[in-house]
């Protein structure tokens, strides 16, 4: 759903670089070049166990797609991806130390993100947590559309773009 309405906005560059900073099973990776002709992609996790799960995926899919096990907070590439489509971490727990710990993911995020983004880059989030992305991406990205797609689950679509 994410991937058919970013695509019915003409959000996708063909042929564009694409990242997926928390790719967990590959799922959004896979969908991404359903949604249109993409150039190289990577997908990134802390976890090894969703790696070999998102290289299964995408090759029962096949598709290509590079699959690196590392934290995108420490990953570092020369080029910079002309998109990043990504399913943000969330915590369902009211606790306030989870909550902090998921705005300081989120803070930290939108602090790393123009090492990665081209300039004129877009990004595609899905989200539980869209007020996050509202307060931490208004420095560096503007907002194109957002759409709520559950709202018993609170799960939010928001398309991006680097001014």
């Amino acid at each position: 759903l994410a991937m058919a309405l970013a695509a019915k906005e003409d959000f996708f560059r063909e042929k564009a670089r694409v990242l997926d900073p928390f790719c967990g099973a590959g799922t959004m990776l896979i969908e991404r070049t359903r949604a249109g002709k993409t150039g190289e992609m990577f997908g990134l996790d802390i976890l090894s166990e969703a790696i070999d799960a998102a290289r299964e995926n995408t090759e029962l899919a096949d598709c290509k797609v590079n699959y690196i096990q590392r934290d995108f907070f420490t990953f570092t590439m020369e080029q910079r991806f002309d998109e990043i489509v990504t399913d943000m971490p969330f915590s369902v727990s009211e606790q306030e130390e989870k909550k902090q710990a998921v705005e300081k993911l989120y803070r930290d995020f939108f602090e790393k993100v123009p090492e990665h983004l081209a300039d004129d880059g877009r990004m595609l989030l899905y989200t539980h947590n869209k007020e996050l992305i509202r307060r931490y991406a208004k420095s560096s990205l503007w907002t194109i559309k957002e759409f709520e797609l559950s709202m018993k689950e609170k799960s939010y679509l928001m398309l991006l773009w680097r001014r």
